[in-house]
């Protein structure tokens, strides 16, 4: 009869131990979501200073490198590179394609030759006199809109750069300096020529 009558008590006991014990697992998962909460904002505003602090010791060698990119001018190319202004030419002595050519400059860490100026025009024509050299120059939609590997930007003809009437082919949409006028002209892709790269001064 004692064990039947302590039994019936102990259930409310142990209901009333069941919701203490939910509530202080609560409250003690709230607490630790709290302070880890608390230690990753701490953590992010730490950074947040370090980044502010690395930023305020680089910024006297930003300035520093600033004012020493003129001098690059006075840096000599590598041997086999030719140097205009701030900038390092390469023209190859292998023959390739011109996707061939455009990866070879790529493989060196060059980019296949864009001209913007008649500057660079006239040293080019120099360098390529007696051969067939490729540019990094393309119709790559054969409609006569011709873009440059380098940047995708369009390139507007220039006549005193081209062969007269070119480029005048759908067929034939790269395009390169000809050995026997020594100006552009457009031709078939897979043909082989020699290629010219680029580099800034200071890296070939």
């Amino acid at each position: 009869m004692m064990k039947k009558h302590w039994g019936i008590c102990s259930r409310p006991m142990a209901l009333a131990c069941l919701l203490l014990l939910a509530g202080t697992r609560c409250c003690y998962s709230q607490r630790m979501n709290d302070v880890q909460s608390e230690l990753l904002v701490n953590s992010i505003n730490h950074l947040s200073e370090a980044i502010r602090e690395i930023s305020a010791e680089l910024k006297p060698l930003k300035e520093i490198s600033a004012k020493l990119e003129p001098l690059k001018v006075f840096l000599p190319c590598k041997s086999g590179w030719f140097k205009l202004k701030s900038t390092c030419y390469f023209i190859s002595e292998e023959l390739a394609t011109w996707d061939q050519s455009l990866q070879n400059c790529t493989d060196m860490g060059a980019d296949f030759v864009k001209v913007s100026l008649h500057e660079q025009f006239l040293f080019l024509q120099e360098l390529a006199k007696g051969h067939d050299v490729w540019i990094g120059l393309r119709d790559y939609e054969g409609k006569n809109a011709y873009k440059w590997a380098k940047d995708s930007t369009v390139h507007v003809r220039t006549a005193l750069w081209w062969e007269e009437r070119e480029p005048n082919s759908s067929e034939e949409r790269c395009a390169h300096f000809k050995r026997d006028t020594n100006k552009w002209n457009d031709m078939m892709c897979h043909q082989t020529y020699r290629y010219f790269c680029e580099k800034p001064l200071g890296t070939a």
